[in-house]
């Protein structure tokens, strides 16, 4: 399996909304401008496949097109992960039929009314509009997590070009096991799943000819070599771009 790599930076350290499991108590870190941006690309090995806006919430971020310009005059897609509630910025964001919008979904059980009903909303445009987004369901941590975010994805399967489900990130609490997690997504999916990847932090399955990513995010002490298969990178406090767990905890230390 080739793997191609999507490169996350953050934009913007504010965010409209306060979600207690998000990494947002890294977003302190300094936001860098296009320049070292590319320059942290061109050290990437594997091939990109795009660069992900992130923050904070990239919406709250009044340079959000710039950047994307500035970034697709250069030769990248662009991408942004969003929370999902702040449309007329999202859909300024979106051009023709590009899958340009990956929504951080989470357990819609631990929001607020309004903000479930503005993701569904989300959704709802999207059918209108002949379009299909990414969706992140992060920080599972237990079965009914699993049950809840297989759901979801069951039900708003038509919409959704890809999922991805991963568990907490915690460096110092050893997490949930691949087996574990594989186990109860299909126990949860109830329908047979094909596995066409396997390592210790990642398992792709494959439904209908529709793709789940399963995420498994590693303790400090967890953390080898076989967690850096290429995928999902992030930018790190020293402008470098790592893989998610290993930006995570070099961000952590550095606040420390």
């Amino acid at each position: 399996m080739e793997h191609l790599v999507l490169a996350t930076v953050p934009i913007i350290n504010s965010c409209n909304l306060s979600c207690p499991w998000c990494a947002a108590h890294l977003s302190s870190q300094p936001i860098f401008n296009t320049r070292h941006i590319l320059a942290a690309l061109a050290k990437i090995e594997h091939p990109i496949h795009g660069i992900a806006l992130t923050g904070g919430e990239p919406f709250t971020s009044l340079r959000i097109l710039d950047v994307k310009r500035e970034l697709e005059h250069a030769g990248h897609r662009v991408f942004a992960i969003t929370n999902g509630t702040l449309h007329d910025q999202i859909w300024e964001f979106v051009t023709g039929d590009t899958l340009d919008v990956a929504m951080s979904v989470h357990n819609p059980a631990l929001f607020p009314e309004w903000v479930v009903a503005k993701k569904y909303e989300l959704l709802a445009e999207c059918r209108k509009r002949g379009l299909k987004i990414m969706a992140g369901l992060f920080s599972v941590d237990s079965a009914e997590d699993i049950q809840l975010a297989c759901e979801y994805i069951l039900n708003n399967r038509d919409v959704f070009q890809t999922s991805t489900i991963s568990t907490v990130y915690r460096s110092d609490q050893p997490g949930m096991k691949m087996e574990d997690l594989l186990e109860m997504v299909s126990l949860s999916l109830g329908v047979e799943a094909e596995i066409v990847f396997q390592s210790p932090g990642k398992t792709v399955l494959m439904v209908d000819g529709y793709a789940i990513v399963l995420r498994r995010a590693p303790t400090i002490e967890e953390y080898t070599p076989e967690y850096d298969i290429p995928g999902c990178l992030f930018m790190a406090w020293d402008g470098n771009f790592y893989p998610v767990a290993y930006a995570q905890y070099y961000n952590e230390e550095v606040l420390a």
